[in-house]
């Protein structure tokens, strides 16, 4: 990914960080610093152990833009209805990209079966959200929060998110499915 368009998003995170700082919006603060902090980790990980893909780095950057930036920091999850259903679609597409990617890396040009790759995509994005899910549920937890909307719809919110990733990894599975195909 460009250096110049890497550090206008960490710009970006700065910026909403002095805002939801002041505003006293401790979510999308303890978000956005994960985030600025991922932005270093994945260049690190870049130098010191493997080349991830331009393409993937900056698509996972414009995720972390739309749904921590947009979605925790600026409130979009709140005013926007279905906000939260499209972020958890998008990450379950966005994880299913990155475990094919991962499968083709580990398969050292080996024929990898169709069915084969769409259970590894699918599983990824599956065990994304549950992860994701964990760290809400951590999170609410320890600092007495309810980023899950536990309060309000039960276990609702929790499901949904994980059938959408769940969907997003069957758009992903299927689309290299037919990839690998043609």
């Amino acid at each position: 990914m460009d250096k110049f368009m890497k550090w206008v998003i960490r710009a970006s995170i700065i910026f909403s960080l002095i805002y939801t700082f002041k505003t006293n919006h401790w979510i999308g603060t303890v978000g956005g610093l994960i985030v600025f902090i991922i932005t270093f980790f994945v260049d690190y990980l870049n130098l010191k152990y493997l080349k991830i893909n331009k393409t993937v780095i900056a698509i996972v950057y414009f995720y972390c833009i739309f749904s921590l930036v947009l979605g925790s920091m600026w409130n979009f999850y709140d005013n926007i209805e279905w906000w939260d259903i499209l972020m958890h679609i998008l990450s379950g597409v966005i994880l299913g990209i990155i475990g094919s990617l991962i499968l083709d890396n580990y398969s050292h040009k080996s024929k990898t079966s169709n069915s084969i790759r769409f259970l590894f995509v699918l599983g990824i994005a599956c065990t994304g959200g549950i992860l994701w899910e964990i760290y809400e549920f951590t999170v609410d937890t320890l600092f007495k929060l309810d980023t899950q909307l536990s309060s309000v719809s039960g276990v609702r919110d929790t499901m949904w998110d994980l059938i959408t990733d769940f969907l997003g990894g069957l758009i992903a599975g299927f689309y290299f499915i037919k990839i690998k195909k043609n």
